[in-house]
């Protein structure tokens, strides 16, 4: 009896002792594997004046790298950032010539354009990440800030001609709500049901945290008892969704309009892809404050500053493998440089990995092989580069994003909308998405004084310009019939463009197109995709994509092993540095251990210490 009294007494005292040690394995850890030790010659190694155009050289190449990165997307930096962080040297390579990936903005006759960060949404988790590995905070601008009472970040243009309407999407869940009910009164409480399940299924996310959970039989736990209604969201489709809590087929369609961001019609989408966006821009958009390059040239500084570099303008011919690990890549140059590490990183997309970058012998053995070529690629787009005469503000241009849905009722059926127009461009309508980098920046006007830009995008098929796609890119420009059919698609988008802004026609002093072979060149996606693997169900329900593969020391990175998007590629970031460094282990699961919050420590630490 006293044996069992005692028992019955201390076992709460171990359980307060454990959930004690869970709390400090939280709160107070620097990142796993942190060396505390800095080069000395960091200060040489430091591209002062543009660090996201850091040309490679084999003189440039660290010494005694820890890991090579392929890829300068927010991915691969984020990746590199996290590891520098624990002093690890890091060497990032990039065939383009400015770093960032899709987040890289370029200027030509004088006007920035950005390319692939429009908005983000979600922002104070999102800053709190970028923060943690920036060099210094990255500032961010509101859009809709010019009208404070309304925040606007989207507007939503449903129908064409006279029939067009607007819908616009201000900044704050009950702004949202009101402005639907305003318009669909009879449908307020099915708006609010809406709402709620978005902000509930965004949430669902434990599928991929548990692609770093280890062992790997924890792991199938976690996907087979905690992941269920994953799951059924990722298998439903959002029209399937939609249709079946309302009738009315006007307000599926607003609700849809933003499903460029996904790039998935609603008949197809995952709804829990869906929610997951709308649930990211409930509490508005906003911008970099600087262009979207502020984010590669924050972050790379924290790279360098532990030794490591990043070097764009020359590609990666292949990755190294001996004896089943990867120890290192072959440069795509004249001299086929040879550049070793401890670990590779790619951050080339899956099917880039594993069909260019590794030998066949090497790679058909990984699942991710077969995989990769199943799953297909995501859209691709054409882009419309405008430049003007004139500030945003003189020529009344909204930090807002315009999405012009051309649907015709009664149905205003989106894919039936979407898929006319690809089938046939020459006589459907055309959707657009309308932003202005120059308003929704503050800094604009003062970097670029007496001008301001627009960057305008609609869908396309990569066999349009397939009769050109093995023409080099400075022999494409002379082309004639290249040359005419992109004149086709400016002018098209054009006429778009100036249904909503009229007042620019005669402000146009600058205008470039970009097709889906400009994207294959720049981005090099093998069919010039913009998201990556496309975002099917069956890519979502794939418990084989990790960062972590069955070759030794080799780690994938990028939206494909997550989500697409900046968000979705800088949460991978998050999971394969977290990988690499031997996070997700029972006890990191059970006090929710994780890199981030490590990395903030840390900086802390620093500060006080150093």
């Amino acid at each position: 009896m006293n044996i069992l009294v005692a028992i019955l007494l201390i076992i709460p005292f171990l359980g307060y002792l454990f959930y004690d040690y869970l709390k400090r394995e939280k709160r107070t850890k620097l990142p796993k594997n942190y060396l505390n030790i800095l080069p000395a010659n960091e200060v040489a190694r430091r591209s002062i004046t543009k660090p996201n155009r850091n040309r490679f050289t084999v003189r440039k190449v660290p010494p005694q790298l820890d890991t090579i990165i392929i890829g300068s997307g927010i991915s691969g930096l984020s990746t590199a950032a996290f590891l520098a962080k624990t002093c690890q040297r890091v060497l990032v390579l990039d065939q383009h010539d400015i770093a960032g990936g899709s987040t890289h903005a370029f200027t030509d006759h004088g006007f920035e354009y950005d390319t692939g960060v429009h908005y983000i949404g979600n922002m104070e988790k999102r800053k709190v990440v970028l923060d943690t590995i920036s060099d210094s905070p990255i500032e961010w601008d509101q859009l809709g800030r010019e009208n404070p009472d309304e925040m606007v970040y989207d507007e939503i243009y449903i129908g064409e001609g006279d029939e067009r309407e607007l819908y616009k999407f201000r900044a704050g869940e009950e702004n949202f709500i009101s402005d639907l009910v305003e318009r669909f009164p009879e449908e307020e409480k099915m708006i609010r049901v809406y709402i709620k399940l978005c902000k509930e299924v965004a949430k669902k996310d434990m599928f991929f945290l548990a692609k770093i959970i280890k062992p790997r039989w924890l792991s199938n736990i976690v996907l087979k008892y905690f992941c269920s209604d994953y799951y059924r969201w990722v298998n439903t489709t959002t029209y399937e969704l939609l249709s079946s809590m309302t009738d009315n087929k006007k307000l599926i369609a607003v609700l849809c309009g933003q499903f460029g961001d996904q790039g998935k019609t609603p008949k197809e989408s995952s709804f829990f892809m869906h929610a997951s966006i709308v649930n990211h821009y409930l509490r508005g958009g906003w911008y970099p404050r600087g262009g979207s390059t502020e984010i590669a040239n924050k972050i790379i500084p924290t790279i360098e500053k532990a030794g490591g570099a990043v070097l764009v303008g020359t590609a990666v011919k292949r990755i190294i493998v001996v004896n089943n690990r990867a120890i290192g890549v072959v440069m795509d140059n004249k001299t086929e440089d040879k550049i070793f590490a401890t670990n590779v990183v790619s951050s080339a997309g899956l099917y880039n990995t594993y069909h260019k970058l590794l030998a066949e012998q090497h790679a058909s053995s990984d699942p991710l092989y077969q995989i990769s070529q199943d799953i297909p690629g995501s859209c691709t787009m054409i882009y419309l580069f405008l430049g003007f005469e004139g500030t945003s503000e003189e020529l009344n241009l909204r930090s807002s994003n315009v999405w012009s849905m051309p649907a015709k009722g009664p149905d205003y059926d989106l894919d039936k909308m979407l898929n006319d127009y690809l089938d046939d461009p020459y006589n459907n309508s055309m959707p657009i998405f309308l932003g202005f980098p120059s308003a929704k920046d503050s800094t604009y006007a003062e970097r670029f004084p007496g001008k301001s830009c627009a960057v305008v995008l609609t869908y396309a098929k990569k066999e349009w310009f397939d009769e050109w796609d093995n023409v080099e890119k400075k022999d494409r420009k002379k082309n004639d019939d290249y040359q005419e059919k992109k004149e086709y698609f400016k002018q098209r988008i054009l006429a778009e463009t100036l249904k909503y802004y009229p007042q620019l026609e005669d402000k146009i002093v600058h205008s470039m197109v970009g097709t889906p072979l400009t994207f294959k060149y720049y981005i090099a996606t093998p069919n010039g995709e913009v998201y990556g693997m496309d975002s099917t169900m069956e890519r979502y329900r794939c418990t084989q994509i990790r960062p972590s593969t069955s070759i030794e020391n080799l780690y994938n990175t990028g939206q494909d092993t997550t989500t697409l998007g900046l968000t979705g590629a800088l949460m991978s970031g998050v999971l394969t540095a977290s990988e690499m460094l031997g996070y997700g282990n029972i006890i990191d699961c059970l006090s929710g251990r994780n890199i981030v919050e490590d990395t903030m420590h840390l900086n802390e630490y620093l500060k006080k210490y150093q």
